[in-house]
């Protein structure tokens, strides 16, 4: 009985990381560096420069379906929108908004 449950509880952390580490991977659209709003890290939103406070609004904004969202629901700035919009992108557009 003690092989078989941890035989199970070995599988299920190994598939709990490997979806981890899948999502992880979906974060980066391309090789050149674009971070999906809708899906990237913290760290992701921090390599861009933001203010302390934006990349937790930000993820707590989600989802988006555009990048200027970040201009239109006064996440960003537009000066620092224009220099990190070259970075970012939305990769799921038609996912459903949240409404409060």
């Amino acid at each position: 009985m003690q092989k078989i449950l941890t035989a199970f509880f070995s599988g299920l952390a190994l598939s709990v990381l490997a979806a981890y580490v899948y999502e992880v991977g979906r974060c980066r659209q391309s090789d050149l560096g674009h971070f999906d709003l809708n899906r990237c890290s913290i760290e992701d939103l921090r390599s861009l420069g933001l203010e302390e406070g934006t990349p937790e609004r930000i993820i707590e904004s989600r989802p988006y379906r555009s990048k200027l969202e970040l201009v239109s629901r006064v996440m960003l700035p537009k000066e620092l929108y224009v220099r990190v919009k070259n970075r970012i992108t939305v990769a799921d557009p038609d996912e459903p908004v949240k409404v409060a």
